[in-house]
């Protein structure tokens, strides 16, 4: 994969947003909704593990990784907020609505919403699960859109990817 990231975007009057950095933070946040979910399936085990005298670790255990993932999941939605451009004071108000249940499924959807207009607004294809891992190449500044060529090291007057045939966007590798 390239190493050089495509330049970054302007999406708001604050700061701009580096696609592949916030491609990453969207697919974990996305990852870690349903994981804590799975966790919350767990919690009715709480009640019986507490109460038997050999079953105190499990318990331990189930709320050791709820506590977790849901500092993980405050991390995550603060690291897509600031990747997305939000500006620090919503960042603030994001951070505290996160500890709260419900609220903290409302606040992720809005900011994955976010950032999901902003990936396919740079022409990325964004899936259930955010960008594929067939398309994050897209996001690297001086590779083929179709097939993820370097294109970079080629002589100007080539005008199509040696790889694919695609045209070659000589406009992004000005940039």
């Amino acid at each position: 994969m390239p190493t050089s990231p495509r330049p970054r975007i302007h999406h708001s009057s604050w700061r701009a947003v580096n696609l592949p950095k916030l491609a990453l933070a969207q697919r974990r946040i996305i990852w870690s909704i349903p994981a804590i979910y799975a966790v919350c399936l767990l919690l009715p085990l709480l009640f019986f593990t507490l109460r038997a005298p050999g079953l105190f670790w499990i318990g331990f255990t189930i709320i050791s990784l709820f506590i977790l993932l849901y500092l993980g999941a405050l991390c995550f939605a603060v690291w897509l907020s600031v990747r997305s451009g939000h500006h620090p004071v919503l960042i603030v108000f994001i951070a505290i609505a996160m500890f709260f249940p419900l609220i903290n499924a409302i606040v992720l959807m809005f900011v994955n919403r976010d950032a999901t207009a902003i990936l396919r607004k740079a022409g990325v294809k964004v899936g259930l699960m955010g960008v594929p891992p067939a398309h994050m190449f897209r996001l690297y500044h001086g590779v083929c859109t179709t097939c993820g060529y370097d294109v970079t090291q080629l002589p100007t007057d080539i005008a199509r990817c040696p790889e694919c045939g695609a045209a070659i966007a000589r406009s992004l590798l000005d940039r």
